[in-house]
């Protein structure tokens, strides 16, 4: 019994402090949260108060869940007009935690990100995230687009400054601004404390030209769900882009657990596009993640070719090792079922299959 309960306190109860460190905020803001109702305390006596982890896990969880009612304001202009800004926001002695990001997909994976317009059920929205998050004691935050301009601009310099002008961060712990790609700053008794991410900055900057595919991503909710497109240098995908580009999604979306295939028709009744007056783009391929992400992509899929003749599909399917069994190519829509030639089976991905409204989900 007394080994149960020693698991139970280590594993499935938080103190403020570890509760603070998981959600990225002070001890001031974790009681906040409690007197806002937001946060149920577990047992509290003087001195003492502990939080079960599941609850910490659902707040989480709550928290990351894009606001797709009302999209929340993000502060954009240059660096200096955002330094400008930050200078002008009152009682900043109540600013207790700081997060700084220089790629969209690390403030997204910490739920700092919001759509630019009100999302529609089965309609593309597109998502802004901030590279700079104030958050009050009050819990109050405030968003900020511009301040860090990483390598290619004034560098970090705007951050820096911020922190250590402004916030009255140490020098020395400011000046992880320059090495991280994902900060963050918890202000406590005994003043600011940095909690860096292990990704360091190359020691030079990219050259402006080789601009990796992972970059191009553009980033959309659809139906609830954060779906990845690209954001396209060409107009068609050359050799293996397509599969390099899903590569370089993997640690954002996770392991491919399914791959959806449709035809045009399907893609506009199910809202798989995005309209334009150069061209509609249909997406009649899509990757899910075991995370529930999404990766789009605009494939073109033709239904009167068989599918072994399609290099581009066959080459991205091959390689995730994505294979369809010979004996239920028959169950396969029309359009579908002449693509299949050749034996075919599926591996690495989940074996649930269901098929609608012309496209099939493998």
């Amino acid at each position: 019994m007394r080994k149960y309960k020693h698991y139970i306190l280590q594993h499935e109860v938080m103190t403020p402090a570890e509760v603070g460190e998981a959600l990225g905020v002070s001890r001031q803001q974790v009681s906040n949260l409690v007197s806002r109702g937001k946060l149920p305390v577990a047992k509290s006596v003087p001195g003492c108060t502990l939080f079960l982890r599941d609850d910490v896990e659902e707040y989480l969880i709550k928290r990351k869940k894009v606001n797709v009612i009302s999209p929340k304001d993000i502060f954009e202009g240059p660096t200096h007009k955002c330094v400008d800004y930050v200078r002008m926001l009152p009682t900043p002695n109540s600013i207790g935690a700081v997060f700084l990001f220089f790629n969209p997909e690390d403030a997204i994976n910490s739920g700092f990100y919001t759509t630019h317009e009100v999302a529609k059920k089965d309609v593309l929205s597109k998502i802004k995230a901030p590279q700079c998050v104030l958050k009050y004691d009050d819990l109050t935050e405030v968003w900020i687009q511009g301040i860090t301009c990483g390598y290619s601009g004034t560098r970090p310099n705007g951050a820096y400054d911020m922190l250590t002008e402004i916030l009255g961060v140490a020098p020395d712990e400011a000046e992880a601004v320059y090495t991280h790609k994902k900060l963050r700053y918890i202000r406590d008794f005994s003043g600011w404390i940095c909690s860096a991410d292990d990704g360091l900055y190359p020691s030079e900057r990219e050259k402006i030209d080789q601009i990796p595919l992972g970059d191009q991503a553009a980033y959309y909710l659809f139906n609830g769900s954060i779906t990845v497109l690209r954001d396209h240098v060409q107009v068609r995908w050359l050799y293996d882009d397509a599969a390099q580009f899903v590569k370089s999604q993997l640690s954002f979306v996770g392991t491919p657990s399914s791959v959806t295939l449709m035809d045009r028709e399907t893609c506009y009744r199910t809202g798989h596009f995005i309209a334009s007056t150069a061209g509609d783009k249909i997406y009649p391929v899509i990757i899910k993640g075991v995370s529930g992400r999404e990766v789009w992509l605009d494939i073109d899929v033709k239904e009167s070719i068989a599918l072994k003749d399609q290099q581009t599909v066959m080459d991205l399917l091959a390689q995730f090792d994505i294979r369809f069994p010979e004996n239920e190519v028959e169950k396969l829509p029309a359009f579908l079922a002449q693509f299949f030639k050749k034996p075919v089976y599926l591996k690495k991905f989940n074996r649930q299959k269901s098929m609608r409204n012309g496209g099939v989900s493998i």
